[in-house]
């Protein structure tokens, strides 16, 4: 498919969904990054605690959520490219369609000679 000199692959397209949607280095990454603000909480609850606190807060209120943004961010991003994929190919077929049809009107439908 091309569009505006760009060529769409719904093939390609389907691959990188997939390879994106299957990744599992997202959520061990969010796991590494929460079990690296779990262990700095535990070592700085000495004391008055204020810092262990302070920590879990911003994964509270601050990290988790935006990790969570990001994720919906993601999945609106690969939904978006799966539909317009879609409508692309969609018009395409509706395009040929049109031209077979096109072309099976001007064609004579008799064998007989063309001269």
């Amino acid at each position: 498919m091309s569009l505006n000199g760009y060529d769409v692959n719904p093939e390609g397209c389907a691959n990188v969904i997939a390879q994106i949607e299957d990744d599992p280095a997202r959520p061990e990454a969010v796991a590494s990054l929460r079990d690296g603000v779990e262990e700095a909480e535990f070592a700085c609850m000495g004391g008055s605690g204020i810092v262990g606190r302070a920590l879990a807060e911003l994964w509270q209120d601050t990290m988790a959520q935006q990790i969570d943004a990001a994720e919906i961010r993601i999945l609106n991003a690969v939904n978006g490219v799966r539909e317009a994929v879609s409508i692309i190919a969609g018009a395409d077929q509706e395009m040929a369609d049109a031209a077979r049809a096109s072309l099976a009107e001007i064609q004579p439908t008799s064998s007989g000679n063309l001269s």
